[in-house]
């Protein structure tokens, strides 16, 4: 029997993650979905780590962990893949494998989204962007510090997609 090796255990890996940025209208005001995880006070996109075992691509990733963190009874589209960004996750800080993620932008049909995994509770906020600029907060509520460079790019690229939304 031909004994199995792992090439990569001697080098730096990329841990491949996707993050979701759900998009709904209510009376012309965009929303973005947000999810808090049960550890944390800070909110963040949902999301989670692509599983190779059930994910044949990044697309298959995202709804599928969209649906395990948030939306059993929840029907959305994918707007598009906004990129992929190295995120730093504070658990992997002293680790040599380090997070990707990549982020995609998804229009809500219909439904509604409950916690569940390691969610504590998600909310619809207001998608204005300076109020996201604003210390990287949602009134008295964080952003988690890893996800802040996602809502950068959600910011930048806001304009490209506003109308898809």
């Amino acid at each position: 029997m031909q004994e199995k090796t792992n090439v990569a255990k001697n080098y730096p890996c990329s841990l491949a993650c996707v993050d979701m940025a759900v998009f709904k209208m209510v009376d012309a005001l965009p929303l973005i979905l947000l999810a808090r995880k049960k550890d944390r006070i800070e909110w963040q996109l949902p999301g989670g780590f692509v599983d190779p075992d059930k994910d044949t691509n990044y697309e298959t990733a995202a709804k599928r962990e969209l649906i395990e963190e948030c939306s059993i009874n929840m029907e959305v589209d994918i707007v598009h893949n906004i990129g992929s960004f190295k995120i730093k996750d504070e658990r992997y800080e002293n680790d040599k494998d380090k997070v990707f993620s990549t982020l995609f932008v998804f229009k809500y049909i219909f439904g509604y989204p409950i916690a569940l995994d390691d969610i504590e509770e998600v909310k619809w906020v207001p998608w204005i962007p300076s109020n996201f600029k604003k210390n990287n907060s949602i009134g008295s509520n964080t952003i988690r510090d890893c996800h802040r460079p996602l809502i950068a790019q959600l910011l930048r690229k806001y304009y490209e997609y506003a109308e898809l939304i």
